[in-house]
């Protein structure tokens, strides 16, 4: 996973779950951090839109087409809780869409990003004179994106300004134990999951509790997994 015999590209799912979906929440954007000998070497952060654009009209079932309507891609491509399937379907609607071909998915949601904005403490973004902290980071991006405050054609270009910004924060303030503190909680809290091609790989992530997989039972036994779609919440969910 960490690029040691070959270089490793990994599709990064952005879910906004306050806009909830099986597997966490809305995939409003995406990103490629490749890395290679332990190393992160690039990160480059997308609108879902400038792939989903791209890709022919995908006619979806029934039940999908509540939340897609009639053209299914990578952002509504989170459609089983299962992540391994979900993750699937992502990396084949990138595909279709005539994008990088990728080795990993994984997928975070605000919840992470919050508690590490609990441990880093506030990022200062000076180019807008923004103050973004663990209370108030998704509510002001969410209406900075929404209300297209930096134009029709790149509304989430405020993203790129904030990941950097929290990149770099990261490995300034943050002891990598406890970096690695933050990614166990948000595996044990399904914050974080990862799928691979890679049969070893996949294998260490299902280890880890990562892979998000729905858990199988015994013969006749039950449990109860209750599934929440937003249709046509746009943002909503966390009021």
């Amino acid at each position: 996973f960490l690029g040691d015999r070959y270089p490793n590209r990994v599709l990064f799912l952005l879910q906004n779950n306050n806009e909830i979906r099986p597997t966490g929440g809305f995939i409003g954007s995406l990103g490629f951090i490749d890395i290679n000998d332990g190393r992160i070497e690039n990160i480059q952060v997308r609108d879902v839109y400038d792939f989903d654009g791209q890709a022919f009209a995908r006619k979806p079932n029934s039940e999908i087409s509540l939340v897609a309507g009639q053209d299914w891609g990578i952002r509504d491509s989170n459609t089983s809780p299962d992540f391994e399937i979900s993750a699937r379907q992502a990396k084949k609607f990138l595909e279709e869409a005539k994008g990088p071909g990728v080795d990993s998915v994984v997928a975070v949601d605000l919840e992470f990003v919050r508690a590490i904005l609990e441990k880093t403490g506030p990022i200062e973004i000076e180019e807008y004179a923004l103050t973004l902290n663990a209370e108030n980071f998704d509510i002001v991006l969410s209406y900075l994106i929404e209300s297209k405050t930096f134009g029709k054609q790149s509304p989430k270009e405020i993203l790129k300004y904030f990941l950097a910004d929290l990149e770099k924060k990261i490995f300034e303030t943050l002891d990598p134990l406890e970096l690695v503190s933050i990614i166990a909680d948000g595996v044990n809290e399904k914050h974080v999951q990862m799928y691979s091609d890679n049969e070893t790989v996949q294998a260490w992530f299902k280890e880890l509790g990562a892979a998000g997989h729905l858990s199988p039972i015994a013969p006749y036994n039950d449990y109860l997994n209750v599934i929440a779609v937003s249709v046509g919440g746009n943002k909503t969910d966390m009021f």
